[in-house]
């Protein structure tokens, strides 16, 4: 899992784009996104709570909630995807980086917000002087879309301070987990250097990953090893080593158990998929898609 650095196009508050995606692995970041379904089907899993998303449908994930999405399309998924920034967000006292969203799948001013998020993305395209006005006008329509359709909360100082503490506490486990994958570690001895309890840091992060330490670690492991496996031609024992694992069936069950793949399969099919997206994380699978026939259909569904 990663702490994902999302940068804007400059003089906006936000990033619009389009993706299929195969599977991502657990992240967070500080910005609010709303993914709407064009095509397709995904699995979200937002902590502990999972949920289908469908076509034609809409989702929220707050600032620093952990996610992923999984794909379960027949065919595959296509996805809008809009990722903004609560603080830049100007309106009353900085109140959207306060907010804090109940419910995953937006079910009221569905049409609404989907046509903002459509009229977004052609407008992206235009490279006339008015278009960054028009942009941030949008930006703003959208966010007062967004509060009038989506229950929320108003988090106090406290409240605002403990989610912080409990980020930053987080930030350590996934940096101190990334940096030491490949050596024996376990919960006890991260525990050990958080000064709490084990059974405090289990519950910790099975509350806001949304599975085990165990499950985690072996993540974490998994993306490191999918990484070697498609990126040099080393043995699958020698991948099995180097990510930190101990037995290459256990590996090669866990690749089967994501991509449906056995190592040596997948080595071979992976040209069909898009491991090597420059802007794709490590844990993500872009999938290839025709983005101009998206752009039309997007075009078609305002006029």
């Amino acid at each position: 899992m990663e702490f994902e650095n999302i940068e804007h196009r400059k003089g906006l508050p936000y990033k619009l784009f389009l993706l299929s995606i195969g599977h991502r692995s657990h992240h967070f970041h500080s910005d609010l996104e709303i993914i709407y379904v064009l095509k397709g089907i995904i699995r979200l899993q937002v902590g502990q709570a999972s949920h289908e998303v469908k076509q034609g449908e809409l989702c929220v994930i707050n600032a620093y909630e952990i996610h992923s999405i999984t794909d379960l399309s027949v065919d595959q998924n296509i996805l809008l995807i809009i990722q903004l920034t609560p603080s830049a967000i100007s309106i009353k006292q900085n109140l959207m980086s306060k907010l804090q969203f109940h419910n995953v799948i937006i079910d009221h001013l569905k049409t609404e917000i989907r046509d903002l998020m459509f009229k977004m993305y052609l407008e992206s395209f235009n490279e006339q002087i008015y278009s960054d006005y028009l942009l941030n006008a949008y930006v703003l329509e959208f966010v007062a879309t967004l509060l009038k359709s989506v229950p929320y909360e108003i988090l106090e100082s406290t409240r605002l301070s403990s989610r912080t503490d409990a980020y930053n506490r987080l930030k350590y486990v996934i940096d101190y987990v990334e940096s030491h994958f490949n050596e024996k570690i376990n919960l006890e001895q991260l525990a050990f250097k958080l000064h709490i309890s084990k059974y405090h840091l289990s519950h910790f992060i099975k509350q806001h990953m949304g599975i085990s330490f165990q499950d985690y670690l072996s993540s974490v492991r998994l993306t490191h090893a999918i990484h070697l496996l498609l990126s040099t031609d080393m043995s699958i024992l020698d991948i099995t080593m180097t990510s930190g694992f101990s037995d290459p069936k256990y590996l090669n069950a866990l690749i089967r158990k994501r991509y449906g793949h056995t190592s040596k399969t997948l080595r071979l099919e992976s040209h069909k998929l898009d491991f090597s997206i420059p802007s794709a994380p490590v844990g993500s699978i872009h999938l290839p898609f025709d983005q101009e026939a998206a752009f039309d259909e997007i075009s078609a569904t305002l006029s």
